[in-house]
């Protein structure tokens, strides 16, 4: 039950992600210079179909590979001990607190501010 919602959720997902995909390719007028002479509300119903049905097709493989994921995950956590699981989520904590302050800090470089803002925060 819970995996057949699951993978509604990613129907969904992937149908709205048609849905901006179809409405970017609107903005640009890309499907106009190829061609398309459709209605543009057929433009959204094809996208919104073709990735709903895509996301129906691939979300049994993707909630298969997540759950395998679960298990390794879950199989190496027990094996560590306890004391280590606080140290680095401390860690992690602490880490993310001091990027944020730096990011601040950096963010307001006018070109490669923000870029420099994401890279602190991936490295800390």
């Amino acid at each position: 039950m819970i995996r057949n919602l699951i993978r509604g959720i990613i129907t969904i997902s992937f149908g709205a992600l048609g849905f901006y995909v179809n409405y970017i390719l609107d903005q640009a007028r890309i499907l106009q210079s190829l061609g398309w002479t459709f209605p543009v509300i057929w433009t959204y119903v094809a996208m919104v179909l073709v990735f709903a049905i895509g996301g129906f097709l691939i979300s049994p493989a993707s909630i298969r590979g997540f759950l395998t994921l679960m298990n390794w995950l879950d199989a190496r956590l027990t094996k560590i001990p306890t004391h280590d699981l606080m140290g680095g989520a401390i860690g992690v904590i602490i880490g993310l607190i001091i990027s944020s302050l730096f990011s601040n800090a950096i963010e307001s470089i006018p070109v490669v501010g923000s870029i420099l803002s994401i890279l602190i925060s991936i490295t800390l």
